[in-house]
């Protein structure tokens, strides 16, 4: 039976309902609304929600806080701390509010003295240490701003402008400046942080061998875009399986694949019935307890975030962020698109990756993220996937090589390869580098790109493929194969000299330009023509 007022239950609560406050909603408090703006990353909405504030309200305890929040997701720290500070010693005020006062006298420590510049035409503002980290500034830029146009078609949203950007000196910053501690940083290999409105990364020169940190720097942007679609409802295993199926829209790439390396790792848990539960994801993947279950995170939501790409109507991740941004649960937005909730595709998830293969090869070593304590010793592999033998015939390889023997080290580095169970750049590094000493580029040419597809996050591969593909004259493929070095060590020395010359050999003047720049700023000497 449908009810309504003439409905004798419901009569005197009609009768009551002017007295009770039911005929009309409470307005929404605008201070809370100006919160959430700031946590959903909509600076500009929780601006004009202050600017609009009853200036009898400006005095409140709350109304401080709020725009000592405000000022400091703006980067206006002094302000931020003046602001939070007042809020903190109100009378009343909310003990969770010390929290962020803390991290702003923090922040403005650590990231207030770094010298500041806009990019990609007001979009986007940099923070970095004066010095060499300045050559990070223009291909991050470029590739910013090619996700931003990328996301904007993806999803209808643009970030604020400017977007701040912070290329952190040290994993003590970044601790200071996030919130996390050095441990869980060093622990998970944590390299990047979207929070407290800018995105925060480690500089390449932080770690041993660099990082792929141009990819790390679009991956934090598909953050920002996620907290601001979803209005910050997003659970963390969407919001990084998101981020990751779309970190190389920059580089033109539809939705990322696994690597290798994460391939295998979800091959072995998989396997060994290690896989990590969705819940196992909150609050943080820095709050792991290892990089290799750090990695394995990351390589399970891609996973499985592919395999819903493949199987839901196009456009299905905005639906999906837009549903949670109005208040709607994951698992109600996916039965709308498809009859089924997360748990029910999740598992036919999980049977799908036991009935196939993911890994191209026996086995890939994780490439470890080794974060400098004094001055780097060069590339690491990471775990060694090499016997006894094979290591011993690296060991003669290298003593061979050493006193000028060359052509006699590359045959014992052929005998490493031969007892290897699977490619592996300890001995392709020391083969391709024997090769060019000999000017045999052809070789190194045909050997390296199924390497530079196991290791894509191994610089020396695309450092020795782009100097191979430039001693054959051909300028594109070795500017492409340099490109992709520099995404992962951009202060090697070699590359820039390298993509210098190569871009003046393809008229690109004005970034061979900046590339010699770069190149004497790093001190390398050029190459005789």
């Amino acid at each position: 039976m449908k009810l309504s007022c003439a409905s004798p239950m419901f009569a005197l609560a009609c009768l009551c309902a002017p007295w009770v406050g039911l005929a009309q909603p409470t307005p929404r408090d605008t201070l809370a609304a100006a919160d959430e703006d700031l946590d959903s990353l909509r600076l500009n909405e929780a601006g004009a929600r202050l600017a609009s504030l009853d200036p009898a309200r400006g005095s409140e305890p709350r109304a401080a806080f709020v725009r000592g929040k405000l000022a400091f997701f703006e980067g206006r720290f002094g302000e931020a701390v003046a602001a939070l500070g007042q809020a903190v010693a109100a009378p009343g005020a909310d003990l969770s509010w010390r929290g962020l006062l803390v991290r702003a006298k923090e922040s403005e420590r650590v990231l207030g003295g770094m010298t500041m510049v806009n990019a990609a035409n007001g979009a986007l503002v940099f923070r970095y240490a004066e010095g060499v980290d300045e050559l990070l500034v223009k291909p991050a830029a470029a590739a910013l701003a090619t996700q931003i146009e990328a996301l904007a078609t993806e999803f209808g949203d643009r970030p604020w402008s400017p977007l701040e950007v912070d290329l952190v000196p040290d994993v003590e910053s970044l601790a200071a400046a996030s919130g996390l501690t050095v441990e869980q940083i060093e622990r998970t290999g944590t390299v990047g942080v979207t929070k407290y409105g800018r995105i925060m990364v480690l500089t390449p020169r932080a770690l041993a061998t660099g990082y792929p940190w141009l990819d790390t720097l679009a991956h934090e942007l598909v953050h920002v875009v996620v907290t601001r679609v979803s209005r910050n409802r997003a659970p963390i295993w969407l919001h990084e399986g998101v981020a990751k199926l779309l970190e190389r829209r920059w580089r033109g790439e539809r939705a990322a694949d696994l690597t290798p390396e994460e391939a295998y790792l979800l091959d072995r848990a998989v396997r060994e019935g290690r896989l990590i539960p969705l819940r196992g994801f909150h609050p943080s993947i820095a709050f792991l307890p290892n990089q290799e279950d750090a990695a394995l995170a990351y390589a399970q939501v891609l996973a499985f975030l592919r395999y819903l790409d493949a199987r839901l109507p196009a456009g299905w991740v905005r639906s999906v962020l837009e549903a949670l941004g109005r208040g709607t649960t994951v698992d109600d937005a996916l039965v709308v698109l498809s009859k089924f909730n997360v748990r029910r595709h999740y598992l036919w998830w999980e049977q799908d990756a036991r009935g196939r293969r993911q890994t191209p090869v026996p086995a890939v070593a994780l490439m470890k993220k080794r974060f400098l304590r004094g001055k780097a010793t060069g590339e690491t592999a990471g775990d060694s996937l090499l016997g006894v033998e094979a290591r011993r015939h690296l060991r003669i390889g290298d003593l061979l090589r050493l006193r000028g023997h060359v052509p006699a080290a590359v045959a014992e580095f052929r005998k490493a390869e031969l007892l290897s169970d699977s490619p592996s750049p300890e001995v392709s590094d020391r083969l391709a580098g024997s090769l060019l000493d000999l000017g045999d580029a052809q070789t190194v040419v045909s050997m390296l790109p199924r390497m530079a597809e196991l290791y894509p996050a191994h610089s020396t591969i695309f450092v020795q493929l782009g100097m191979a593909e430039d001693a054959l004259g051909r300028s594109a493929e070795a500017a492409k194969a340099l490109e992709r070095a520099m995404a992962v060590n951009p202060f090697h020395p070699a590359v820039r000299c390298a993509l210098a010359r190569v871009y003046g050999k393809l008229g690109r003047p004005d970034d061979a330009a900046s590339e010699e720049r770069a190149c004497r700023t790093l001190g390398a000497r050029r190459s005789p023509e």
